[in-house]
């Protein structure tokens, strides 16, 4: 029996409703950025970008998902943002292989799709020698905080003094499994519409991360 198991429930999607939501979105972003041309704001953000960042809203409200370790659930969401949630499995499943080097390698991978690129992760997900990821939970968000013991991987969930401690190699390959499975049920979601090319984009994100984390000289 695995260790590691994630599981997530996706309802079927009418097409004109996701697409309602993706025009819903894109009119708030302009909004947005209306609202700081008028009131004089000297860096204006990009309406396309703030609508990129906020893709992942469109299956809030559709997509439960979680997550446990041997008997222990860690992430339970009724709702959430379900595409973070595979983006931080991905940068676990780096983490256990790697450790902070294979993560603090990625602000030098010259890809386009790089959100990293030139910056400094560490100062995004590190804490205390480890990372700490939301997994895409909402308010009140829960942390998981992973940190790695040579073939060990420790996992803390916020709010509780309780460590779990699993093979960190094992831990990866179920985790990537698991991850990959999730990208393709999205992938075919939204396939036809060119107004979620940022989704997709983020998809192959998580796929290089999962890629990058293969690399054997960490």
């Amino acid at each position: 029996m695995s260790i590691v198991r994630i599981w997530w429930n996706i309802p079927k999607i009418e097409k004109n409703i996701l697409m309602s939501a993706a025009v819903y979105l894109l009119k708030e972003a302009i909004e947005v950025t209306e609202d700081e041309l008028n009131t004089g704001e000297q860096n204006v953000m990009d309406p396309f970008e703030l609508f990129r960042n906020s893709l992942d809203q469109l299956l809030f409200d559709t997509v439960s998902f979680g997550l446990s370790v041997g008997n222990k659930v860690l992430i339970d969401q009724p709702r959430g943002f379900f595409v973070d949630f595979l983006e931080d499995a991905a940068f676990s499943v780096l983490y256990s292989r790697g450790g902070m080097v294979a993560v603090e390698s990625l602000a030098g991978l010259p890809i386009e799709i790089n959100p990293y690129r030139g910056g400094e992760v560490v100062r995004l997900i590190s804490y205390n020698g480890g990372i700490k990821l939301f997994f895409g939970t909402s308010e009140p968000r829960k942390a998981l905080f992973l940190t790695k013991k040579g073939e060990k991987l420790e996992i803390m969930l916020s709010g509780s003094k309780n460590v779990i401690s699993v093979d960190s190699m094992e831990y990866a390959r179920e985790v990537e499994k698991y991850t990959l499975l999730g990208v393709r049920e999205i992938e075919k979601i939204i396939s036809g519409f060119s107004i979620l090319e940022g989704l997709r984009t983020k998809l192959q994100w998580i796929k290089t991360l999962l890629k990058y984390s293969q690399l054997k000289n960490w």
